[in-house]
């Protein structure tokens, strides 16, 4: 029982230190600014979300500078020609991947979201994604985490040298996944039993 549990704390003490883990690379300063806004510190404006759990972690991996994208794999010293596969721009980095990228501005007219929100890039990733979803609704920030999962998804199908999807199916395809996983999780929400009076 000893061991086991100063097994528990080191693990824990491990697991701290990852999250607190800071990038390799500079945050990113590609063309978007904004005051910074004092905005509720914490995760759950990603974890407390209604969308499927690989999405959260692709939120919480973006807002920790840690995803492979090209700038942070020149970071890393890496073997690799860090221009966009697409529009052949040099410097393929998460602002460019979500937002400043033709596509993706594609994308997010099309999603009906605002585009005053989401087109402030601030900062860094983390910023920016905890400005949106603060900026946003629940159902919204929902639809805008899984939108930027997608884009990440259509990337790297991009990369490898697949045909992308066209931006009117990006959108329909996250509005159809997002309206089943909702659906999905009401039906296996736990059904309330009637209250029985007490008879006196």
């Amino acid at each position: 029982m000893t061991l086991g549990f100063k097994r528990a704390l080191h693990c824990q003490k491990c697991l701290s230190t990852c999250f607190d883990e800071k990038p390799a690379c500079p945050p990113s300063t590609s063309g978007f600014s904004s005051a910074p806004a004092a905005l509720p510190p914490g995760w759950s404006f990603i974890w407390s979300r209604r969308i499927p759990n690989k999405v959260k972690v692709f939120g919480w991996k973006a807002c920790r500078n840690a995803l492979p994208t090209l700038e942070n794999l020149a970071c890393r010293r890496a073997t690799i020609t860090n221009v966009c596969a697409t529009c052949q721009l040099p410097g393929e980095d998460l602002a460019h991947i979500l937002l400043t990228f033709s596509f993706s501005r594609q994308v997010w007219a099309i999603s009906n979201l605002p585009m005053s929100i989401i087109s402030c890039w601030s900062l860094d990733a983390e910023h920016w994604f905890r400005q949106v979803c603060h900026g946003l609704s629940s159902s919204q920030g929902d639809l805008f985490l899984l939108m930027s999962w997608m884009l990440w998804k259509n990337r790297n199908k991009r990369l490898m040298g697949g045909m992308g999807k066209l931006a009117l199916k990006v959108v329909n395809e996250v509005i159809c996944q997002l309206q089943g996983y909702t659906k999905c999780i009401a039906s296996l929400a736990p059904q309330q039993c009637p209250k029985i009076e007490h008879l006196s």
